[in-house]
């Protein structure tokens, strides 16, 4: 039995072949319009406020937690609170790059809580409170030349 040589045109006729097939689904996944990005619908935000991002960090767990404006809106309540980090969305009065958050927390031991606001278009700035019983704290966040 003889065998014929194959011709290297015909090995590379087999490769655009199988390039073919594989460019007709490969062009449909590329070339499909893009979908939509899924838009958050953001907080209102009245005039005289700004939205933020609050952060707390605790060292231990709390018996009890609540966060509120400067106005007394609670932005965040539980009890307990457990160890650890969390973030919420909250929106905050906003007096010429002043906010002000009241801190209430409740430990059985010394224990420190770490509160981050993250307002929009502004740097993060931290502040903390320690103590042991319950504990009231007003925390001052203010942001230079955000006049």
């Amino acid at each position: 039995m003889s065998r014929l040589p194959l011709s290297p045109l015909l090995g590379t006729a087999g490769v655009a072949v199988g390039l073919a097939l594989l460019a007709i689904p490969l062009q449909r996944l590329t070339s499909r319009p893009a979908t939509p990005a899924v838009v958050a619908a953001a907080p209102s935000v009245p005039a005289g406020s700004v939205a933020a991002v609050l952060r707390v960090k605790t060292v231990d767990p709390l018996a009890r937690l609540a966060v509120a404006d400067a106005q007394g809106r609670i932005l965040l309540q539980s009890t307990p609170f457990a160890a650890g980090e969390s973030e919420h969305d909250v929106v905050i009065p906003w007096d010429d790059g002043v906010g002000l958050l009241s801190i209430e927390f409740e430990s059985a031991k010394e224990t420190a809580v770490f509160v981050t606001l993250l307002p929009e278009g502004r740097e993060d700035l931290t502040r903390y409170a320690t103590g042991s019983g319950a504990c009231v704290e007003t925390l001052r966040f203010e942001w230079p030349g955000a006049h």
